[in-house]
């Protein structure tokens, strides 16, 4: 199973907000740039970033930091504002194959179709609030079933999606998996759960679905509770991706 740490921008900070809000921002005294290489030394080998700048703002105030980043790329999903496919080839260009969308997608399908043509790996971000699809830096709304949405994506060549329970998002509250499992069983997608990741409890049952999925449900991200020890690199270790889905 993989345990992706989140490593969260904006204004060149390490953040984290709460249910996606800009007016709920925690800023901590962390370099992204150090936090990264430290991840990669220690083994892990999947890094959620997200430029919340792009994302919220339409700023590129987090540009420096990802060029900083590229040496790392091999081992980044990044996501945030990839709504042009000229956006998405600058940061091919920097290394950042590994590319996650979601508002451009829910717009323009194709668009999934038009990263793959020049070697991007997209993933979709499904974002949901009380049962609706959030988008635009999850400051919009949309009322469509999400499995039916991801099976129209299937269309066009999706084969992977990160699921975040906006509501539980950096408030340390516990992620419900019953639609992510639910999203994994009935639409045969690889699925990475995000949004509560927010004990060790919280692994155990990923892992639990990860094995009951055969595998779809192949892991989570870990953001607050990371950045604030409440799960550290020794734990998310343990639970980190194993051939035979065991423990180390």
């Amino acid at each position: 199973m993989f345990v992706i740490p989140a490593v969260d921008l904006y204004e060149g900070k390490v953040v984290r907000m709460m249910k996606g809000r800009k007016s709920d921002v925690i800023f901590y005294e962390k370099d992204p740039v150090e936090m990264v290489s430290h991840l990669v030394k220690e083994g892990f080998v999947l890094i959620h970033v997200v430029d919340l700048s792009r994302a919220i703002d339409g700023s590129g105030a987090n540009f420096t930091v990802l060029k900083k980043l590229s040496p790392y790329a091999g081992c980044i999903q990044i996501g945030g504002g990839i709504r042009a496919i000229e956006y998405a080839k600058s940061l091919l260009n920097m290394g950042f194959k590994r590319q996650i969308v979601s508002s451009k997608v829910l717009e323009d399908p194709s668009f999934l179709r038009e990263l793959k043509e020049i070697g991007i790996d997209p993933v979709f971000s499904l974002d949901t609030r009380s049962g609706k699809i959030a988008y635009k830096g999850w400051l919009s709304e949309k009322e469509t079933d999400p499995i039916i949405l991801l099976e129209e994506l299937k269309k066009w060549g999706l084969d992977e999606v990160i699921h975040t329970d906006v509501e539980k998002d950096g408030t340390l509250q516990t992620h419900d998996f019953s639609l992510t499992e639910k999203i994994a069983v009935e639409t045969g997608l690889k699925v990475i759960a995000a949004g509560g990741i927010s004990s060790e409890t919280s692994l155990k049952k990923a892992l639990e679905i990860h094995k009951r999925t055969n595998g779809l449900l192949e892991g989570v991200i870990v953001g607050r509770a990371f950045l604030e020890g409440i799960l550290t690199v020794e734990v998310m270790k343990k639970y980190a991706r194993q051939e035979d889905n065991s423990l180390s």
